[in-house]
């Protein structure tokens, strides 16, 4: 009586846990749903190098354009050499000014009557606009002492204490003839400014007035260079003027998918805008000129924006263009097959969506924590009888009391990732130990039939996928958060998540077997099973299936993660392709290759009896498969609803896999025992 007592109490905290997991992941949902405006963003330098090379007139290329489904032009600030080379003025160093002097050429005794200096680089142009603005920024830009006035009657020449070639490359700010000419062809600008060294106050409001004065709505701003503008003490000035004007911070996406480019500044940004930001996607430029086609590089774009919360596109165009057709239809095409993608997943296309800043109410937290902390005391008495069901509970109080301690008044970011990690590793171990029991069970029944094997062992990883995705949802409630959303927090531990719980089974194992006989009664214990296995005597063909199972360690660990080092081959990127075509969710292949036809071949193991090496062979399997469907929950920049879909979509792909399996490894055994019974008959 007092022992069911004590299991009611830890059923109350698992379920408390996953209770609050689910209402922080049906709001997470609900935020996520409300979310759903891409933004289809091209260069604008790129459209300026493309009308060129057509010979068509820009303001026709950036309405082909418009028609093809770009709703953004990106622009970036211009250097000195962009500049003179789009003719907005002529540039000189000093030194070939004087050489040209010394050859006869008296041109610049007119356009410099104060004399030329050999350390100074000359600008020269027609007043107008726009090099008026170019004077304003070199003033922005360079210390007053450094830039004069030479001459301003006629054509206005500029002298600048520098070498060309060293600030050739300086960023001056954008032209509002530019981006006028943007508003002008129906787009929205995310502009592109750079951090001014050393910051200062008053180029930060010169930035945001000049892309104020051209009129143009902005759709979004990008950084450009290694710094957010204002980096590192003037950020408070920046965001302050990005929420003044309502303008969306882009967080463009690691080529690794983990986190974001290194730019300094940025997420701290973000967190003082009030998190008015949206994550970007782009193909590395890199990646895009030396690897892709336009038919691979389609298959990114609307799986990013669905798979990774990702809200701004930004289309790089390719300059080698596809058979039959000129660069200009190449890309042309390309954009609109991305944007037909794109709304065919259900988006619709504009200024990029945001996410509304939610956070949980921070006791939501606690039962969430409690749970965990009861999962972890249950595994633990698995292995020891010292845990007994009272001792059981008073762990999980004393477990989750510190780690709910620890949230609320020291670190809740590591609580919280604690908390996390806990529950990706526990509850996969868990569902796949209560399973052995039942595998047990399963070895008792001798008269049951291969039809109703087949039957039972699907129910039971139907089951097994459902305690499995506890963790899922604990995961998704602990770090249901903005932050997490746009992976300004990741989840921690990612190779470990994957190997623990293959541990973790393990011990379990060695608990109830002996390591290659047969069920114990407590003869030896967990210890003396780890003795026994570390006395086993070695042989040749032991240590070549142990490099096999090396080998196949190493390919696992490092296929996990976002770094991973071993390729992946043709025949599994095509599978890839074919699942994403037919399923609103592309199960992971260590789920339906790997996990769940494992767990098929384990009943089976059991039910004939197979050596018990083979049997736990095949359990490390299926928990491979379920920790990996808990892992899933773990990518936070993942919509909930498409975890959830994606496991179920691996238990129905896996579970037809693991059926197939479990019939191969019938017919198997019964050619195998066929073979034996002749053999032995002609002995």
């Amino acid at each position: 009586m007092k022992n069911s007592k004590y299991s009611v109490m830890i059923f109350i905290l698992i379920t408390a846990g996953l209770l609050s997991s689910l209402f922080i992941s049906f709001n997470r949902h609900r935020v996520e749903q409300a979310n759903k405006r891409v933004d289809m963003i091209c260069e604008y330098e790129e459209i300026l190098l493309l009308a060129g090379m057509s010979g068509k007139p820009a303001e026709e290329v950036m309405r082909l354009f418009r028609e093809s489904g770009a709703t953004s032009l990106s622009i970036y600030e211009s250097t000195l050499e962009t500049l003179e080379k789009r003719g907005f003025f002529a540039a000189i160093a000093g030194r070939e000014a004087l050489a040209r002097q010394a050859a006869g050429d008296a041109s610049w005794e007119r356009l410099a009557p104060g004399g030329i200096k050999p350390d100074e680089l000359y600008f020269y142009a027609p007043a107008g606009p726009d090099f008026q603005e170019i004077e304003e920024d070199l003033k922005e830009r360079f210390a007053p002492d450094r830039l004069r006035t030479v001459k301003e009657d006629g054509p206005r020449v500029l002298a600048l204490k520098a070498d060309y070639e060293a600030v050739k490359e300086q960023s001056l700010s954008m032209l509002s003839s530019d981006l006028k000419k943007i508003k002008e062809n129906g787009f929205s600008a995310v502009v592109r400014p750079c951090n001014y060294q050393p910051p200062s106050p008053r180029g930060i409001k010169h930035t945001f007035s000049r892309i104020d004065k051209s009129g143009v709505q902005v759709a979004g701003v990008l950084f450009g260079g290694q710094e957010a503008l204002g980096y590192p003490d003037l950020l408070p000035a920046t965001a302050e003027e990005l929420k003044r004007r309502g303008w969306t911070l882009g967080m463009t996406e690691h080529p690794l998918q983990l986190q974001f480019d290194k730019q300094a500044g940025l997420t701290e940004l973000a967190e003082l805008v009030g998190y008015q930001a949206a994550r970007l996607y782009v193909i590395e430029k890199k990646e895009q000129e030396k690897v892709l086609d336009v038919p691979r590089a389609l298959r990114r774009w609307a799986l990013t924006d669905e798979e990774r919360n990702v809200r701004m596109n930004l289309i790089r165009f390719f300059w080698a263009p596809s058979p039959g057709k000129t660069v200009l239809d190449t890309n042309l095409e390309y954009v609109a097959l991305i944007r037909d993608q794109v709304l065919a997943r259900g988006f619709s296309l504009g200024p990029a969506g945001i996410f509304e800043p939610y956070f949980p109410a921070r006791p939501l937290f606690i039962p969430i924590i409690f749970g965990a902390a009861a999962a972890g005391a249950l595994y633990l008495t698995m292995l020891t009888e010292f845990l007994t069901k009272r001792r059981q509970v008073i762990l999980s109080l004393l477990a989750g009391g510190l780690l709910s301690l620890l949230f609320l008044f020291a670190a809740p970011l590591i609580a919280r990732q604690a908390t996390a990690f806990f529950s990706a590793v526990i509850f996969p171990v868990l569902a796949m130990a209560w399973q052995m029991g039942n595998w047990e069970k399963t070895a008792a029944v001798k008269n049951r039939s291969l039809t109703a094997l087949l039957a039972v062992t699907f129910g039971q990883l139907a089951a097994a996928v459902l305690l499995s995705l506890i963790g899922g949802f604990y995961i998704s409630g602990i770090l249901g958060d903005i932050r997490f959303f746009l992976e300004m927090d990741i989840y921690r531990g990612v190779k470990l998540t994957f190997l623990l719980p293959l541990f973790l089974i393990t011990l379990v194992y060695l608990k109830r077997y002996t390591v290659l006989g047969e069920e114990i009664e407590n003869k030896t214990g967990l210890v003396g099973q780890i003795k026994q296995l570390l006395d086993y005597p070695v042989q040749m063909k032991t240590l070549a299936l142990l490099g096999l199972g090396l080998a196949a360690a190493y390919i696992f660990i490092a296929r996990t993660g976002h770094t991973s080092g071993v390729g992946v081959p043709a025949i599994e990127v095509k599978i890839r392709l074919l699942l994403e075509e037919i399923m609103y969710a592309r199960p992971r292949e260590k789920e339906f290759l790997v996990g769940h036809p494992s767990f098929f071949l384990a009943a089976f193991a059991a039910w004939r009896g197979l050596p018990h090496i083979i049997y736990y062979c095949l359990i490390v399997g299926a928990t491979i498969g379920q920790g990996c469907l808990v892992e899933t929950f773990a990518h936070m920049r993942t919509p909930v609803a498409m975890s959830v879909i994606r496991a179920f979509d691996g238990l129905l792909l896996g579970g037809a896999v693991g059926i197939a399996a479990l019939l191969a490894a019938a017919v198997l055994f019964f050619l195998g025992r066929r073979l034996l019974r002749r053999y032995a008959g002609e002995t």
